[in-house]
C-alpha cells in the first residue's frame, strides 16, 4: 500500500511536470531562503524545505498558523484547552503545549530569534516568507529544535509609501451561526533617504463554537484577539539595522471540551447521583464529538505577549557579514476553569496563572557563500524565566460552591475556605557555540559539516500549601506540600546538561537544474522537571535529555516552470521527552526509544501561464520502539515496568498519521480592468490515535479538507474574495482526554473547527 500511494504521488508529479513543459510561459522564480543562516537558492538547500512566500499564504487566505499548518502536508498545529496550549508539529513529533515546563521540540523563530511560545505569533502579520525546515536542526539553530523549525521572517518596509486595509465578514455553519470579524491594515514607507517604518494591526473574532445543552449555561470557544506589528530599519551601505516588535492581547472562552460519559463508568453513576439530588445539571446530550457540552462555567483565557527584536548586519571590507541578532520576549496568560471536575456542577475551580520572560543573544560571522571553503560561526545565549502560580498570591485550586465539601463524597474535593495554593518557577540559562564549514571538493561536490557545543542550567522551584488544613483531593493530591510516602513535594532542584551535535552533508550538482545530498547528525534537546502542581515527590520530577540520531537523502529540481523535492529519512530519539496526563495533571518522563522513518514530496508548479499548483505529500512511519512506561487506557491491565503504566512499545504516539497529503490549485483569468482568480485546496489525513494512551475506542478516522476562494482583482488596489473552509464538513478530533478526576471510560474531546463560509475585502493603496 505505501509504495503504491508513494508510485500514485511520483506518477502525478511526472505528468504535473509534462504539463508544464508543454506550454511557453514565464519561468518560476528562484526562491532565496535562510535555511542555512545565510542567503542561499532554495535549489541548493541540502535539507527538507518547505516555503511559502507573503504572496502565497494572501493568495491562498493563510493568514495565521492554524491555517498555515493546514495549507502543508509535513506540518499541525495541535490544541487542547486554548490557545496557550497550541502545539507546532513536524513529521508528527511535538511537544504537548498542556505542559509548561516542556519546552517545544519544534522552534519557532521570527525573523532569526527564537520565541518561546508558538502563541506568541498567532497573526503572521507583515510576513514576507515562512520556512519549514523537518527534522532536527540542533546543529544551527540549538535547543528545543529536535522535531523541526518554523522560520517567520518579515518583510522590510517598504521603499514608497504604502497603505493597505482588510475587511473579512463570515460565519460558522453550525447552529446559530456564530459570525467571523476580521479587521487588518497596515501602512509603511520611508521617513528618510536611510530611514523606513512600517506599522500593521489585526483584530480578530468569532462567536462561540462550542454550544452549550443546558439551558442559561454559557457556550464556549469563542476567539477576540488583538495584534501589532512594527518595525524601523535603518540602512547604509556598511550597516542595516532593524528594530521589529510586537504586541498580541487576547481575551476569550477556550478550552471547552466535548465530554462523553461512558454509560455505566463510575463518572457517568457519580452524575446521575448527583442529579438525582438535585445537585448536578440533568445534561440533555451524550453525544460525542457534536460540540455540545454542559458545562456550568465558562473557560476564560486572557493573554498578553510582547517581543522585540533588534537585528544588526555589518558588511565588511573583506566581503564578510556580522550579525547580531537580540531579542526579548515575555507573556502573561491566565486561564481560568471554574467546572473543573466535568460533572455538570460548581464543585473545584482552577485558575492558572503563567508568566514567562526571555531573553537572547546571537553573534555569528559568515564568510562569502561562493568561497573554495566558506564558513560561518557564532555564540548563542539565551535565559528563560517561567513562573506558574501568581507567585502564591492566589488560589490555584478551590472550591466553587459547597459541593465540594457535601457529605456524599468520601473525600471532599475541598473544605470550606480551603484553597490550594502554588508558586512554581524554572529559570533556564543556555549558552552555546555553533560553527558551519562548506568544502567545495569538486565543481559540483560540496561538503558541508556543522559543530555546536552547548551547556544549559536549569534551576526549579515547586511551593505548594492550602490555607486551611484538612484531608481532602485539593490538599493531599493536587497541591500538597508532602507526597502520599511522605517524601517532600516541595523544594528546589537544579540540573546542568552539556552536549556536542553535530551534522556532515555531501552535496552533488548532477546537473544545473538537479542537485542530491545524503546527511548524517546527532542532535539532543536539553531535560527539565515537572515542577507542577501534583503529589509527585520532588525527586522523581525529573526529565532527562534527549539523544538524537539522523539520517536523510534527498534531491532537488528546478526547472523552468517546476520545482520538486523528494527527501527521505530515518530517525532515532532515545529518551524521548514525551506527554501524558494522569489523574488530574499532565507530566514529562523519557520514552526509551522511538523511531520514525519516511519520505516527503512537495512540489510546485505552473501549469500554463496562468494556473499554478502545489502538491505536498508526506509518509512517516512513527513508532514507540520502546515504551515501557506508557499510560493505560480505562480496562487494560497494566504491565509497565512502573507501578499502573503499560508497555505501549510498537504503538504510534497521539496524533500521528501515516499519510498527509496536500494539493493547491489555482488559476488566474486576466482581463482589460484586472483578473478574476479560484484557488482550490484539498488535503487527506490517515487515521491517527487521539489518546497518549492508544486506546482502540478513540481513533480518528481518515478524512478529507477541502477549501476554496473564488474572487475578483481591479488593478492593483481592490481584491474582493469568497471563501469557504472544511466544505465537506469533518468533524476532527484533534486530542481526546480522560476527564479530569476519574480515569475510567468516559472521555473529553478537543475539537477542530467547523464548516465556515465568508467574504474578504481588501484595498492596497
Amino acid at each position: 500500500m505505501i509504495c503504491r500511494r508513494i508510485v500514485v504521488c511520483s506518477v502525478l508529479c511526472m505528468a504535473v511536470l509534462s504539463c508544464a513543459d508543454a506550454e511557453a510561459a514565464e519561468p518560476i522564480e528562484t526562491v532565496i531562503v535562510h535555511a542555512q543562516k545565510r542567503a542561499t537558492a532554495l535549489a541548493d538547500v541540502p535539507m527538507s524545505v518547505t516555503t511559502f512566500s507573503g504572496q502565497q499564504l494572501a493568495d491562498s487566505g493563510v493568514d495565521d498558523l492554524d491555517k498555515l499548518a493546514a495549507s502543508t502536508a509535513v506540518l499541525d498545529m495541535q490544541r487542547s484547552v486554548g490557545a496557550a496550549t497550541a502545539t507546532l508539529r513536524i513529521r508528527r513529533l511535538g511537544s504537548l503545549g498542556n505542559v509548561p515546563t516542556l519546552e517545544p521540540a519544534v522552534g519557532l523563530f521570527v525573523d532569526g530569534a527564537y520565541r518561546q511560545r508558538s502563541f506568541l505569533v498567532a497573526d503572521l502579520l507583515e510576513v514576507g516568507r515562512v520556512e519549514i525546515l523537518s527534522g532536527p536542526q540542533s546543529t544551527l539553530y540549538g535547543r528545543n529544535v529536535s522535531a523541526g523549525v518554523v522560520a517567520i521572517y518579515t518583510r522590510t518596509p517598504p521603499t514608497s509609501l504604502d497603505v493597505w486595509g482588510e475587511v473579512t465578514r463570515g460565519a460558522f455553519d453550525i447552529a446559530g451561526s456564530p459570525d467571523i470579524l476580521n479587521i487588518k491594515a497596515g501602512v509603511g514607507g520611508p521617513l528618510s533617504p536611510a530611514v523606513s517604518a512600517s506599522l500593521a494591526g489585526a483584530s480578530s473574532q468569532h462567536d462561540h463554537t462550542m454550544l452549550n445543552a443546558l439551558p442559561g449555561m454559557p457556550d464556549g470557544e469563542n476567539l477576540s484577539r488583538s495584534a501589532w506589528r512594527g518595525q524601523m530599519r535603518w540602512a547604509s551601505n556598511a550597516l542595516e539595522m532593524r528594530l521589529i516588535g510586537g504586541y498580541q492581547q487576547e481575551h476569550d472562552d477556550q478550552g471547552e471540551s466535548d465530554v462523553y460519559l461512558a454509560p455505566g463508568s463510575p463518572t457517568a453513576i457519580t452524575t446521575a447521583t448527583l442529579v438525582e439530588r438535585g445537585l448536578a445539571a440533568d445534561c440533555p446530550d451524550n453525544i460525542p464529538n457534536n460540540r455540545r457540552t454542559c458545562s456550568v462555567a465558562a473557560n476564560t483565557l486572557d493573554l498578553t505577549a510582547l517581543d522585540l527584536t533588534l537585528i544588526a548586519d555589518a558588511h565588511l571590507r573583506n566581503g564578510w557579514t556580522l550579525t547580531s541578532t537580540t531579542a526579548w520576549d515575555r507573556y502573561h496568560a491566565r486561564r481560568t476553569e471554574d467546572d473543573t471536575v466535568q460533572l455538570f456542577a460548581p464543585i473545584l475551580y482552577f485558575h492558572d496563572v503563567q508568566d514567562g520572560n526571555a531573553f537572547q543573544e546571537e553573534l555569528r560571522i559568515a564568510t562569502p557563500g561562493t568561497d573554495r571553503i566558506s564558513w560561518l560561526a557564532g555564540f548563542f545565549y539565551y535565559r528563560n524565566t517561567f513562573e506558574r502560580g501568581n507567585r502564591g498570591k492566589e488560589g490555584f485550586f478551590g472550591p466553587n460552591g459547597p459541593l465540594a465539601y457535601d457529605p456524599i463524597w468520601p473525600v471532599p474535593f475541598a473544605l470550606p475556605d480551603q484553597d490550594g495554593m502554588h508558586d512554581s518557577r524554572t529559570t533556564t540559562r543556555y549558552a552555546s557555540a555553533f560553527a558551519e564549514t562548506t568544502w567545495k571538493m569538486t565543481p559540483r561536490i560540496d561538503l558541508i559539516t556543522g559543530l555546536r557545543w552547548h551547556q544549559e542550567d536549569r534551576h526549579a522551584s515547586i511551593a505548594n500549601s492550602v490555607t486551611r488544613p484538612g484531608k481532602s483531593i485539593v490538599a493531599d493530591r493536587l497541591t500538597p506540600a508532602v507526597s502520599p510516602s511522605g517524601a517532600a513535594v516541595n523544594g528546589a532542584v537544579q540540573r546542568s546538561s552539556d552536549a556536542i551535535t553535530w551534522s556532515a552533508t555531501s552535496r552533488f550538482r548532477v546537473s544545473d537544474s538537479f542537485m542530491t545530498y545524503a546527511t548524517l547528525a546527532r542532535g539532543s534537546k536539553p531535560g527539565g522537571f515537572n515542577n507542577a502542581t501534583g503529589n509527585a515527590p520532588l525527586t522523581v520530577r525529573e526529565f532527562g535529555d534527549e539523544d538524537i540520531r539522523h539520517l536523510e537523502i534527498g534531491g532537488r529540481f528546478k526547472g523552468h516552470r517546476a520545482r520538486l523535492s523528494l527527501t527521505a529519512f530515518r530517525t532515532k530519539y532515545h529518551d524521548y521527552q514525551d506527554t501524558v496526563f494522569s489523574l488530574t495533571q499532565f507530566g514529562v518522563g523519557n520514552v526509551e526509544q522511538l523511531n520514525l522513518a519516511g519520505v516527503e514530496l512537495d512540489l510546485h508548479a505552473a501549469l500554463g501561464e496562468h494556473t499554478a499548483v502545489h502538491l505536498a505529500a508526506s509518509y512517516v512511519d512513527v513508532k514507540y520502539q520502546r515504551h515501557t512506561t506508557g499510560m493505560c487506557y480505562p480496562g487494560r491491565t497494566p504491565d509497565g515496568s512502573q507501578p499502573a503504566s503499560c508497555d505501549l512499545s510498537g504503538e504510534r504516539p497521539l496524533n500521528a498519521p501515516p499519510w498527509e497529503v496536500h494539493l493547491g490549485l489555482e488559476h488566474t483569468v486576466p482581463a482589460r480592468w484586472g483578473s478574476l482568480f479560484g484557488r482550490i485546496d484539498w488535503s487527506w489525513t490517515d487515521r491517527y490515535n487521539t489518546t497518549f494512551s492508544a486506546d482502540p475506542r478513540l481513533v480518528q478516522r481518515a478524512y478529507h479538507d477541502i477549501g476554496a476562494r473564488l474572487g475578483i482583482r481591479l488593478g492593483e488596489t481592490y481584491e474582493l474574495a469568497l471563501w469557504g473552509r472544511n466544505l465537506l464538513d469533518e468533524n476532527v478530533v484533534q486530542m481526546t482526554a480522560l476527564l479530569n478526576m476519574f480515569n475510567d471510560a468516559s472521555w473529553q474531546s478537543f475539537l477542530g473547527d467547523p464548516r465556515s463560509f465568508g467574504i474578504t475585502l481588501r484595498v492596497d493603496f
